[in-house]
């Protein structure tokens, strides 16, 4: 999970231009979409443990 962190820090932030806690929490953002696939599919991290670093999005909820 550290590595996700990190790599949320450096390269999503710095391609959105904006810090991962000012947009963790904004449904339909695409740079939270953006870590949150890459977290998937690029780091094999559980949905999860993906909604906790995510500022504790449950993801089983279909309306987030």
């Amino acid at each position: 999970m550290e590595t996700f962190r990190k790599f949320v820090a450096h390269w999503v932030e710095k391609v959105k231009a904006d810090r991962w806690e000012g947009f963790r929490d904004r449904y339909g953002d695409w740079g939270r979409d953006l870590a949150l696939y890459l977290g998937k599919k690029g780091f094999g991290i559980k949905l999860r443990d993906l909604g906790q670093a995510a500022g504790g999005m449950d993801y089983t909820d279909t309306t987030q």
